[in-house]
């Protein structure tokens, strides 16, 4: 019996197994890149969404503490807002307000109905390609905060 000692060869990939790994790795960087623009649009849209609530919130803060008979004069044209003031930086929001008789959704009018209206406000924007839009309702009293503000 001849024992030979095993000499090591040499072995290198081929061209078809690089070939292979580059796709698989191309594929993977493809799909990591497609997350990280995902997330970044995600986070994009839940900054503009929060900034048209504050919008809104500040909008009808203000005009809760109109006086009664000084509600006439709340602005029901568009009148543009910025995602950020200072700098006038994109997207822009369209903001429109509204004030309305109070109307109940029981259909039954209550005796206090002439003493409450009804404040829409709509803010509206684009991110990217896609208009967005955020409503909020709420109503006003005629005894409410405003007697209460200076």
């Amino acid at each position: 019996m001849n024992i030979k000692p095993a000499i090591p060869r040499k072995r290198a990939f081929t061209i078809v197994e690089v070939l292979i790994s580059i796709c698989i790795i191309g594929i993977v960087a493809a799909g990591l890149m497609g997350c990280f623009t995902f997330s970044l649009f995600a986070i994009r849209m839940a900054r503009e969404n929060q900034r048209a609530t504050q919008i809104i919130l500040e909008r009808a803060e203000a005009i809760r503490c109109f006086n009664w008979d000084s509600l006439s004069n709340v602005p029901t044209t568009a009148v543009t807002d910025y995602y950020n003031p200072a700098t006038q930086s994109p997207p822009l929001y369209t903001v429109t307000t509204s004030l309305s008789a109070f109307s109940p959704s029981t259909g039954i009018i209550p005796s206090y109905a002439t003493n409450m209206q009804q404040l829409t406000i709509i803010v509206s924007w684009k991110t990217g390609n896609i208009s967005r839009c955020r409503t909020n309702m709420t109503y006003i009293a005629k005894d409410g905060i405003q007697n209460y503000v200076y």
